[in-house]
């Protein structure tokens, strides 16, 4: 889809940090964050990124008003930061669409919008995420996005893939 509507990801900068970290989620979201709906959630993700090699972080903007938070870094197994991470494997690792603009179809272009700056990586083969068992939504939109479940953890979270080459 293009026009008007569409998302573009920015760098988190000087110029965005303070708003990308205030962004609020949802109570239905909330549950499904790390940091159990902590209101500094984003604010804790771009300090990972600080912090975590080759940690990228990108606000989602349409029409340049800021919608959301999304983020990756080279797959590392089990979150093991100090081993080497996965050749060719990129992990998204955040994805928050604001309350306010929840329900509106950006959290599926902001997904689209990251797995095609991933592929443009020229080392990268495969994209994975992983996401709560419970959370319905998020799975039925990483689905639509063009993940497939390939893995369920000894935590009980699945794992999903976007890969195109074989």
């Amino acid at each position: 889809m293009s026009g008007k509507s569409d998302v573009e990801l920015r760098a988190v900068d000087i110029n965005n940090f303070r708003e990308v970290g205030h962004l609020k989620v949802g109570k239905k979201q909330a549950k499904f964050l790390w940091s159990g709906g902590s209101p500094v959630v984003n604010w804790q993700f771009l300090v990972d990124c600080a912090y975590i090699p080759d940690c990228e972080p990108r606000a989602a903007y349409v029409k340049d008003k800021l919608v959301g938070l999304i983020g990756w870094c080279r797959h590392h197994p089990e979150g093991r930061f100090l081993e080497p991470a996965i050749p060719g494997e990129y992990a998204i690792d955040h994805v928050m669409i604001a309350k306010r603009h929840q329900g509106k179809g950006f959290g599926r272009k902001m997904i689209a919008a990251a797995v095609a700056e991933l592929m443009r990586q020229p080392d990268c083969r495969r994209i994975v995420l992983s996401v709560d068992p419970d959370n319905k939504d998020a799975i039925k939109l990483y689905k639509r996005s063009g993940f497939r479940i390939y893995h369920r953890d000894d935590d009980g979270d699945i794992w999903m893939e976007y890969k195109w080459h074989e």
